[in-house]
């Protein structure tokens, strides 16, 4: 048996960790599906998630006058060809954040998956149950079971028995139920089948100092490469940020799809206002160091580490989102999601309480 992990960001790392020490798996038998280049410190298998296989879009609506589909069942079989190099041909586990996605139900019906577990991967996790039901909806939409019915079902080109979706995004389809890990007591209140993760396997395998009390930090997000915020608003922002911190400290966070340009936006803005910028560049996840630190002051737009920031050790946190709503009158696709995950943080503050600690 071997146990599958995939792991796109450092919020499902840690959690893959924790899991792994929190039901003493054998290390041998656990492999890491690596996306987007996020790096494992410790001695397990890494398999390499294509950039081609992880952003295949599958039959995404949104993206079917790309023709993508087309490529499905190349794609398949270079999963299937990840699968058997991972697995050695051994039936396997699969750790998954939710069954919403077709990449990872082209590994959940692979014929040799017996079992399907959930991993907390960022914000998601921190949604209310309404929330977490508008993203992923629990009954899948009328049209969408018509065209699966009517249509995907009856052209082997687009692969539906591969891809077929689960009614419950967080429920297992064997017969063994599934759990639903989660990195603290306030990931997924909602649901029975949750396991929280003892902090002492979370950190078991991570060799790293705590940032010292008082610091400034700011969390980037990829809100313009992911085409959440205009580029010229975001520069407007910079600029806005550097002014109110000029002549101080700051070590910034870059999320791991950030562009070149953007970074180097970002740092020319700060170093205009004489803000002395370091960058945080340890693989250690940044949720660690949060979780292990005391007292920092926290910045960033709305980034699933500001959430993180917020649960754990008097951290002042600023999630700036709503800047873009009033100073550039720009209501962002993401802002009911960065609504429904911070407005009941009480400790964490908005754009206008920035201005107030900076008059």
């Amino acid at each position: 048996m071997k146990y599958l992990f995939h792991v796109h960001n450092n919020a499902s790392y840690l959690c893959s960790i924790g899991v792994i020490n929190h039901l003493n798996l054998n290390h041998s038998d656990v492999v890491f599906l690596v996306a987007r280049g996020i790096p494992i410190q410790q001695e397990y298998r890494v398999v390499e998630l294509p950039n081609e296989v992880y952003y295949h879009p599958f039959n995404v609506l949104r993206e079917f006058h790309r023709l993508k589909w087309m490529k499905n069942r190349n794609i398949i079989v270079k999963i299937d060809n990840l699968i058997q190099e991972a697995t050695e041909g051994d039936e396997f586990t699969y750790f998954a954040p939710h069954s919403r996605n077709a990449l990872y139900r082209a590994f959940i019906s692979h014929p040799k998956c017996i079992g399907l577990q959930y991993i907390e991967d960022g914000m998601d996790a921190y949604l209310d149950e309404e929330g977490y039901n508008s993203k992923f909806p629990f009954e899948i939409p009328i049209f969408h079971r018509f065209l699966n019915r009517f249509f995907f079902n009856l052209f082997p080109i687009f692969c539906y028995k591969r891809l077929r979706a689960y009614k419950d995004p967080l429920r297992s389809p064997f017969k063994q139920a599934s759990n639903i890990y989660g990195l603290s007591e306030w990931a997924f209140p909602y649901r029975e089948n949750r396991v929280i993760l003892e902090s002492k396997h979370l950190v078991a395998d991570f060799k790293y100092d705590p940032i010292k009390a008082g610091t400034n930090v700011f969390l980037l997000d990829a809100i313009v490469e992911q085409n959440v915020v205009l580029e010229d608003h975001f520069i407007k922002f910079i600029h806005w940020f550097a002014l109110n911190i000029s002549g101080q400290e700051l070590l910034v966070k870059f999320h791991p799809a950030q562009d070149q340009k953007i970074k180097r936006t970002f740092l020319d803005k700060l170093n205009q206002h004489n803000v002395k910028v370091s960058e945080f560049t340890s693989s250690v996840p940044f949720e660690l160091i949060l979780f292990t630190s005391s007292r920092l002051n926290i910045f960033g737009i709305g980034s699933s580490l500001l959430v993180y920031a917020s649960l754990f050790n008097s951290h002042e946190v600023y999630a700036l989102y709503d800047y873009f709503s009033e100073e550039c009158s720009h209501e962002s696709v993401r802002l009911p999601i960065w609504k429904n995950a911070f407005e009941k943080l009480k400790n964490v503050k908005k754009y206008s309480d920035f201005e107030t600690r900076n008059p």
